[in-house]
């Protein structure tokens, strides 16, 4: 048996190359033909262990012309104007940077968009969409390739890449089954439209099928499967963790006192971010927090912005743990992360008392380690960077609601309130034991662990049910 792989970004590399989906699904023969944009340098750690039969290619680059671009574009804006979650509504009112040639095609595509701004409408825009990716000198690459390596099925890593689109295509005309696991739990309610019309989609829970299908409503629930997360799969082994002098001597930290963790987000929704950071570590100092806690700061892995230089230099107690990614050097790569980040992560989550970030997904990874996590929901500037309170934004977005109505964090209103918050859960790090265990529940069925072999299982069945090359 032969699958296409798509890996189109980092996070792909970790959930499905530093994961046991390889072994599980070359264990017994089968072949991978493997697209990807990983930096030459680091290619082969990647491939390391890995079974021979799998065929490393670069992923092509994917060059729009001006009306695949407008097309393309018009269909995400159609969608956001139509489902209209919280998130996309900021999306359609945010300002874009770039060319004033970018920014009119952009114009134009919201006009085009907010005229399209229905279900049978967008599902015209998607199928042109589609139909103008089969005019591109990348879908005939795709369609000669896979004419002569016959894979049973594709299977791209992230639903939104535009790059996936002319493989996707090139599947679709031999009669090769299509794939896409949906890659954050905030996707379907943030992002635009699917970027191709997939025969099936992996999901982490019930609560990503129900809105897979409100927002897409042409996809039937026989295309979807519940798996958990790959993502996670890595928590379930506890092989990784280290002894915990190990790990506090690693990183630089005394065991004999509190470890909060400060996950930050990206420049582009955190903009203010480094402010918080700041008050933090105030609040340290000053003993407004007790116990003299340490802190260690993870930035996100693909931030590579300078914005907390100045209160790293300020605060040299700060545990600075930056993310092990490798960094792009070509146009053509993207930053990766490395096998001992999976290693330093996981033992981060285990050994930290509490963690704090601006409604990250990070809020799921302490839950899952039970672990307690403060939210700060006040704002640093007036007005307010985003021009709305901050607890009115980020904390109304669909996919946060759940956090906040489970009662699985607490939200901090000001920096008294958080205070008061972190020297609680210092003292007490089961409250709100019950909400991160029902917050685990909701948003990731079935075992931590058990992902990948879940996705090979279902991959195997529909590629052996539908695979048919058609037009071979």
């Amino acid at each position: 048996m032969r699958l296409a792989m798509l890996v189109t970004d980092g996070f792909g590399v970790r959930n499905f190359i530093l994961g046991k989906f390889l072994s599980l699904w070359t264990k017994d023969g089968s072949e991978v033909d493997l697209f990807h944009q990983i930096p030459t340098e680091a290619l082969a750690e990647y491939q390391k262990g890995l079974s021979e039969r799998i065929s490393w290619h670069q992923l092509l680059l994917y060059e729009e012309k001006v009306p695949l671009f407008v097309v393309r574009q018009s269909t995400n804006y159609a969608q956001m104007n139509w489902a209209r979650t919280q998130a996309m509504l900021r999306q359609l009112r945010s300002r874009r940077y770039g060319s004033a040639r970018y920014r009119f095609l952009l114009r134009l595509s919201k006009l085009i968009g907010k005229g399209f701004a229905e279900p049978s409408r967008i599902e015209f825009l998607s199928l042109l969409h589609l139909g103008m990716v089969k005019q591109t000198a990348a879908y005939r690459t795709y369609l000669s390739l896979f004419k002569q390596t016959r894979p049973d099925i594709l299977f791209s890593t992230h639903q939104w890449n535009p790059a996936v689109a002319a493989p996707v295509a090139a599947a679709k005309t031999l009669g090769i089954p299509t794939a896409t696991f949906i890659f954050s739990w905030d996707n379907l309610t943030s992002k635009g439209r699917i970027i191709s019309p997939f025969d099936h989609y992996f999901l982490w829970s019930d609560l990503m099928r129900k809105e897979l299908i409100r927002y897409h409503p042409s996809i039937r629930e026989e295309q979807t499967h519940i798996i958990g997360t790959p993502q996670f799969d890595f928590y379930g082994d506890r092989s990784l963790i280290w002894e915990r002098n190990h790990f506090f001597q690693h990183i630089g930290a005394d065991p004999n006192r509190p470890l909060i963790c400060y996950s930050g987000g990206h420049k582009s929704t955190h903009p203010d971010e480094e402010m918080y950071l700041r008050v933090l570590l105030e609040m340290i100092r000053s003993g407004q927090i007790e116990n003299s806690p340490q802190v260690v700061f993870r930035v996100a892995p693909t931030d590579f912005h300078e914005r907390f230089n100045e209160v790293l230099k300020d605060f040299p107690e700060i545990i600075n743990l930056p993310p092990i990614w490798k960094i792009p050097t070509q146009p053509n790569e993207y930053a990766c992360p490395m096998p001992a980040d999976i290693v330093l992560l996981t033992n981060l989550l285990h050994y930290c008392d509490l963690n704090i970030n601006l409604c990250s997904t990070m809020t799921i990874d302490f839950a899952i380690f039970d672990k307690p996590v403060i939210n700060p929901a006040f704002d640093m500037t007036s007005p307010p960077i985003h021009g709305v309170p901050l607890w009115n934004f980020y904390y109304m977005f669909e996919h946060y609601r759940p956090v906040i109505d489970l009662n699985s964090v607490r939200v901090a209103h000001n920096s008294l309130e958080m205070a008061e918050h972190i020297n609680l859960y210092l003292r007490h790090p089961e409250l709100e034991r019950e909400g991160r265990k029902r917050l685990v529940d909701l948003e990731i069925n079935g075992s931590i662990g058990q992902a990948n072999t879940q996705l090979v299982q279902v991959l195997r069945e529909v590629s052996q049910r539908e695979s048919s090359y058609e037009h071979a």
